[in-house]
């Protein structure tokens, strides 16, 4: 209705073909006042065609046979549109079905990659545990051939110690040329020469 109150001129027309133009808003507030008596006289006369008292049978009975064919016009309705909320629930229903599908497929998908990087996995584990026991061999061998290596050097060391003392004991020189002996280290470098050639 504020619409109205902000228009300047309005044209109603009534159903027994009477009209009424509104031009300023006193008509306007008049209008509103024959409105609300029109709808009092209406209400009452509703309230009067409707009472038990003044319908007859037949008004009573079209009544209820009006009433009983709207009542199944919108049972009708609300039955077809239920029918249509099923199958719009029934065509959800599918799609979840089929996106319920696609999330097993790729639940499955990752399972079997998840297998498949696991047996990667432990066949890397196994090369690493492989190549572990390598390098360990390996450095046992070192530490082994080490220990040998530094016997062998302490033997060597006692042999030279024991030829120079030999030597020594016995006046016997091993370097003839230059008239001298040999210390222990000469002794060391000269077999290791030997063992070189």
């Amino acid at each position: 209705m504020s619409d109205i109150k902000n228009v300047r001129s309005f044209l109603f027309e009534f159903k027994d073909g009477t009209e009424l133009k509104l031009v300023e808003k006193e008509n306007y507030d008049k209008l509103v006042e024959r409105i609300k008596e029109l709808e009092e006289k209406l209400l009452e006369l509703l309230s009067y065609l409707t009472s038990d008292d003044n319908m007859s049978t037949e008004m009573k009975s079209a009544i209820e046979y009006q009433n009983k064919r709207f009542t199944d016009i919108l049972h009708a309705r609300e039955v077809e549109h239920l029918k249509k909320y099923i199958e719009y629930l029934r065509g959800k229903i599918d799609e979840y079905k089929k996106k319920n599908k696609d999330l097993s497929n790729q639940i499955l998908m990752l399972y079997k990659e998840q297998d498949n990087n696991a047996a990667r996995i432990d066949k890397k584990n196994a090369e690493i545990e492989k190549y572990k026991y390598l390098y360990q061999k390996a450095l046992d061998n070192t530490i082994e051939a080490d220990r040998e290596n530094i016997q062998l050097k302490k033997q060597i060391d006692l042999m030279a110690e024991r030829i120079e003392w030999l030597c020594k004991s016995n006046g016997i020189l091993l370097d003839k040329e230059h008239d001298e002996n040999f210390t222990q280290e000469d002794i060391k470098k000269h077999f290791e020469r030997k063992v070189n050639e």
